[in-house]
């Protein structure tokens, strides 16, 4: 999705939907790609007029460096999060370093659940479909196979929450974001 607070000629509407198509023949090259062109300059609703979030949001955006108030406040509490993040600006040198460190922290720690899960679903799944494939010659292929993928993924989903849980723990981080994070219980981290 583009943000655009210009016009471009070609594009004579507030929100255009672009998709990508073969130059020669005209065939549209896939349903799952498309770009979508939403033109700041050409959305034209007043503040009374905005009656759905969306409609709300790009006034805000529209109207953000001229508002001397925010609108819709006390209608929508999805309105807080934008003054949350437009509060950053005001923040001093020092609660700004904090911030960022913060930041930073959680988005290390994002990846780093990405990473063990990915990882560890890849090799329960192996594990499981070869699993499965044992089962499969004894029961039935298709059974197996099914069987495999499910207790493989599960098993590979439980060693990743397991492992994100493990360095998270290393890194001295406080139990009650490892619970949140993870989802598991106190004793199952302090198990590990």
């Amino acid at each position: 999705m583009y943000f655009l607070n210009f016009t471009i000629p070609s594009l004579t509407k507030f929100r255009t939907n672009v998709i990508l198509a073969d130059e020669e023949t005209g065939k549209l090259f896939s349903d799952k790609m498309k770009q979508i062109y939403l033109s700041l300059p050409l959305f034209t609703l007043s503040c009374e007029e905005c009656v759905t979030d969306f409609q709300r949001w790009i006034y805000l955006l529209k109207y953000m460096d001229i508002l001397d108030r925010m609108p819709f406040k006390a209608q929508k509490a999805v309105f807080e999060k934008l003054l949350d993040v437009a509060d950053l600006n005001r923040l001093d040198p020092h609660e700004r370093a904090q911030y960022d460190a913060t930041l930073k922290a959680y988005r290390d720690w994002a990846n780093c659940v990405r990473f063990e899960v990915t990882n560890a679903e890849k090799k329960g799944w192996q594990k499981g479909w070869q699993k499965g494939i044992l089962e499969g010659e004894q029961k039935g292929e298709q059974k197996g196979e099914q069987r495999g993928e499910q207790k493989g993924r599960q098993k590979g989903r439980q060693e990743g929450i397991h492992a994100v849980a493990l360095n998270m723990k290393k890194r001295k981080m406080d139990i009650s974001t490892i619970i949140e994070c993870t989802g598991l219980s106190a004793e199952e981290i302090e198990a590990l």
